[in-house]
């Protein structure tokens, strides 16, 4: 199941959490230098935020915001790729 619907995909209107939860993923597979680092590190700092607005707003659950919810699954998807059980 794919988690953005590319034709309709505009990064210029995604939300900012969305964005770092894709660079996070796409750095995972990177063979830059201290690119998997940056990629724990960055995906860290994208859980602990989703967890804050989720928290914060409950709003943000019962109004199906799509891009946490993307970003949140791109976490996950992010994770088990490393080998981390979330």
């Amino acid at each position: 199941m794919p988690i953005l619907h590319l034709p309709t995909f505009r990064i210029i209107d995604a939300a900012p959490l969305l964005l770092a939860a894709m660079i996070s993923l796409g750095a995972t597979f990177s063979r830059l230098p201290g690119a998997k680092t940056f990629s724990t590190e960055l995906v860290e700092v994208i859980r602990k935020s989703i967890n804050v607005l989720f928290e914060l707003d409950s709003s943000n659950v019962s109004n199906r915001n799509v891009d946490l919810c993307a970003g949140s699954r791109l976490t996950v998807v992010r994770s088990r790729s490393c080998g981390v059980i979330v």
